[in-house]
């Protein structure tokens, strides 16, 4: 392949892995000191002290039935087999054209929904209309919004896709992983392999 493609966390069909778009700093890149640096710690101390939600009802809440979602069909993806409960899972949604599926800025939405002390999550996309899609999802391990590999160029975080696509030498066409969404909505579910 001569050009290689790189969606926002890092998939590429060759299998290489670039830099992510994000490194989470607990300063988000301000020096130790600036005022703005605290903030992020102060948050998970918050975060922390919240009362644990159900991940699956909060991002379906957010996403299905948010004022202002799309009226058409609704996508529910139910996701399992996480090794751990760090972490969250981040399920991509592409859409019917093969050149935007794991390419960087070709998803049509992402959730990342925290496995909250759970090995199983659901997250809903409220789409406009019926038609093809196709699923990524990985388990962010250590939350560094980036999926990791090792130095071979092997995962070391957990992934699937929609059809259960096999894997065995190297990332599935889009012709696998895609499928049809009907009027009605539908469930897809979606086992992590590691």
């Amino acid at each position: 392949m001569s050009q290689q493609r790189r969606d926002d966390h890092g998939w590429s069909p060759a299998g290489v892995l670039g830099p992510g778009p994000y490194r989470a700093d607990p300063a988000h890149g301000k020096p130790p000191g600036h005022p703005g640096a605290a903030w992020p710690w102060l948050l998970l101390l918050l975060a922390a002290a919240a009362p644990p939600r159900p991940a699956a009802a909060a991002s379906e809440a957010a996403a299905c039935q948010a004022p202002g979602a799309p009226a058409g069909p609704r996508l529910r993806v139910a996701v399992s087999g996480a090794r751990s409960t760090e972490g969250n899972v981040t399920v991509t949604l592409y859409g019917p054209r093969r050149e935007s599926f794991l390419a960087r800025g070709g998803r049509l939405a992402r959730q990342r929904i925290p496995l909250a002390g759970a090995t199983a999550v659901e997250a809903c996309f409220a789409l406009a209309a019926p038609g093809d899609y196709a699923l990524a999802v990985y388990h962010d391990e250590n939350d560094d919004r980036d999926f990791n590999r090792n130095p071979l160029g092997l995962p070391i975080e957990g992934y699937g896709f929609s059809n259960d696509a096999p894997t065995a030498f190297g990332l599935p066409d889009f012709d696998r992983v895609r499928f049809t969404l009907p009027p009605g909505g539908n469930r897809i579910a979606v086992r992590l392999r590691y």
